[in-house]
């Protein structure tokens, strides 16, 4: 192995250009640090007095000598006397030094001992030598960057020969769900409660938190499959613990996960070694060589997604809870719920938001819904980059930590939210739901990965110029070839102001090699809607070769890295829709201040008590009677086209048998909502049926008048 000749510069700080005066040190002469090197010239404008008492700048010749900044046998020179320089970046000569302290701990060099703290009067320190960490703590051991590529490589060498990869595993979200709300705890001793046999396998540690002494107690749900997923993926990968938590919160997770400590053993790195609060960052494992390092994280931001991210779906079992270390993130804004009412349900939500750059299906958002499927991929934005600097800054952000933590004990969301399901039916619901296959997608994922490098690693050996393969080029390859072809239209999905471009959704659909489009005129081949009743909607289903499906196919594609069929995610069962699916009254448009149609849905319908509402009708009718002996054409209200009034006359038809009355108040109401319904559908008919439209308004209010009789 040839000696390793440290490269000796000149600083970047001196008056370039310059030029080489002199070498002073023969090539073989062993030399102290601070020893006078060369000397060096350079020209400068000064200022001087005139004869006649002015001043004028003239150009004068200065000349300096360059120090040695380290100690050891001058090997070679690499400049030659009157050259000249026009920066720092030529090497000036070469030196080969006892020690290269490219090894420090705690101050000290690791191999020779020496204290490399110390700056001399140039600025120089040895500190800067070696100020890479590679270790997965904050030891205080660091290496210079020589010194990273040795260690890479003959970890390069073993992975090869052992057929594994790298794999680096988030935490919070991504294997595990975890959270400090008692209600849990409450639920897990109590039998008889809904959500009882879901908390069976549920985990719980006691963490005392790190300025105080008070401890949390910590409720951890695995993801089903974890175990087994592990035990089968650690034969294909080396796998690495990457978290946001605290050192303590992510070596009892490490405990839990992997008890007998095979599989992460001590590669496990929180934020207090990485020593950032929003940034995770693949260099500070892997300084010099990512080719074998695959990510699996379930935010792409944090990564900069980067391409070897494989991001999956959020772990959200604990409902609403999200992943209990990012406060340190900026929150994010979720994607709408799906829409999944059929065409002739209804929903009073207009369509959330969309694209900012176009003025189709603006909808508002519906301000009560907080809760996220598993289906949706919340928008996230990263904040400033914050990079911990001293223990002060580190205690700053453990106060705000416990603060959060402490709210949520306090405010106990999860038994809230029991209650207001329990409240929407009188019925026990279990609030928790099992069933997450996300680790059966992921585990096919990797073993492809797998599979792809080690093929291309055995066609590489044959080659007679030796190429390895590479993870940052193998999985873009394969995702882009899921969705190609597919160009993906957004209705109701990307959350207003966010250009759909950059939005999470839409970097995340085009790394799976779909392209994005903001309108029709582009040709899309599928509109991804959140929606059931909005323009585009109706646009895309009147063109009729735009698949019109629910937010959850692109989801779930992405998460199978498989295009899936479309057939079983699609907005409507199918395209024979009735006439009324494609009226204008059953959209919602593009105005944040429109009047919304208030329409009747089935359940509504069917509370009606149709036997008195026909009673009521009939009296009003025999009243008009009264009034107007001489009428050739009395009303029929089955004549009418309206959608809703159709509805009305359908289900008075099937409710001949006696039902139990509603009390007149609510009956009035319901019967309201039916004229508002009609009185939308007969201004869209009025050129056509305008004194069928009139009558029918006048009947609606004979109707309420009498009811208002009744009840006095």
């Amino acid at each position: 192995m040839p000696e390793r000749l440290t490269p000796i510069r000149l600083p970047n700080t001196l008056n370039y250009p310059i030029e080489v005066a002199k070498c002073l040190v023969p090539a073989g002469t062993y030399v102290k640090r601070h020893t006078p090197l060369l000397l060096y010239r350079f020209f400068t404008k000064v200022k001087q007095d005139r004869d006649d008492g002015t001043e004028e700048y003239v150009d004068r010749e200065f000349i300096e000598q360059f120090e040695c900044p380290v100690e050891g046998e001058l090997v070679q020179w690499e400049v030659n006397n009157d050259e000249q320089l026009n920066n720092n970046l030529k090497v000036v000569a070469k030196l080969h030094e006892p020690c290269t302290h490219e090894v420090h701990y705690g101050g000290l060099c690791a191999i020779c001992g020496e204290n490399i703290t110390s700056q001399d009067y140039m600025g120089y320190s040895d500190m800067a030598r070696a100020n890479i960490s590679m270790t997965h703590d904050t030891g205080g051991l660091t290496v210079s960057l020589d010194e990273a590529n040795r260690i890479e490589e003959q970890n390069v060498v073993r992975l090869r020969n052992e057929r594994r990869l790298s794999l680096i595993v988030d935490l919070d979200q991504t294997i595990i769900h975890a959270t400090v709300d008692p209600t849990v705890g409450e639920w897990m001793s109590d039998p008889s409660n809904a959500n009882y046999h879901l908390l069976k396998d549920v985990r719980s540690f006691y963490l005392q938190e790190g300025f105080r002494t008070y401890s949390s107690r910590y409720y951890i749900k695995l993801r089903p499959g974890l175990q087994d997923f592990l035990t089968r993926i650690s034969s294909m990968y080396e796998l690495h613990i990457y978290t946001m938590g605290t050192k303590a919160y992510a070596k009892e997770i490490a405990k839990l996960i992997d008890p007998e400590g095979k599989i992460f053993q001590d590669r496990v790195l929180s934020r207090d070694d990485s020593g950032s609060l929003t940034q995770k960052s693949l260099q500070r494992l892997f300084p010099c060589d990512t080719s074998m390092v695959v990510i699996i994280d379930d935010r792409g931001d944090i990564w900069d997604w980067n391409p070897n991210l494989i991001k999956v779906v959020p772990f959200e079992f604990f409902v609403g809870i999200g992943d209990i270390n990012s406060n340190f993130l900026a929150k994010p804004t979720p994607l709408p719920e799906q829409e999944n009412n059929p065409p002739i349900e209804t929903s009073h939500e207009q369509e959330e938001s969309v694209d900012v750059n176009t003025n189709q299906d603006a909808v508002l958002p519906d301000s009560s819904s907080s809760s996220q499927t598993s289906s949706t991929i919340p928008e996230r934005t990263l904040l400033k980059e914050t990079f911990l600097q001293d223990k002060q800054a580190l205690e700053e952000q453990n106060k705000e930590r416990f603060t959060a933590l402490q709210l949520q004990k306090s405010e106990r969301p999860l038994a809230k939210q029991q209650i207001a399901l329990f409240e929407e039916d009188e019925r026990d619901h279990s609030l928790l739901h099992g069933g997450d296959k996300e680790l059966l997608h992921l585990e096919k994922v990797l073993t492809r990965i797998h599979r792809v490098y080690y093929d291309e690693e055995s066609k590489n050996e044959n080659r007679t110029k030796k190429i390895h393969a590479n993870v940052e080029q193998i999985i873009p390859s394969m995702k882009s070839k899921v969705l190609k072809g597919c160009r993906i239209l957004f209705s109701g999905v990307i959350p207003l102001g966010i250009d759909v471009l950059s939005s999470d959704i839409a970097k995340w659909a085009m790394t799976f090699g779909a392209q994005i489009v903001i309108d029709f005129d582009e040709s899309p081949t599928h509109l991804i809607a959140a929606k059931v009743r909005t323009e585009k909607v109706k646009t895309a289903i009147n063109i009729g070769n735009v698949r019109v499906v629910k937010l959850n196919w692109l989801t779930e594609s992405i998460s199978a890295w498989e295009r899936l069929s479309e057939s079983n995610y699609l907005l409507y069962p199918s395209y024979d829709l009735p006439d009324r699916a494609l009226s204008d009254h059953y959209y919602s448009s593009d105005s944040n201040d429109e009047q919304r149609t208030y329409e009747i849905n089935e359940r509504e319908l069917d509370d009606i008590d149709w036997n008195e509402a026909d009673r009521d009708v009939e009296d009003a009718l025999g009243d008009l009677s009264d009034g107007d002996d001489n009428e050739e054409n009395p009303i029929d209200i089955g004549e009418t086209s309206s959608p809703a009034e159709n509805e009305l006359d359908s289900k008075k038809r099937k409710n001949d048998d006696e039902t139990p009355s509603k009390p007149d108040d609510e009956k009035r109401k319901k019967l309201n909502d039916a004229k508002g319904v009609k009185e939308s559908s007969d201004q869209e008919q009025k050129s056509n049926n305008g004194n069928e439209s009139e009558g029918l308004e006048d009947l609606a209010e004979l109707m309420e008048e009498e009811l208002s009789k009744k009840e006095k």
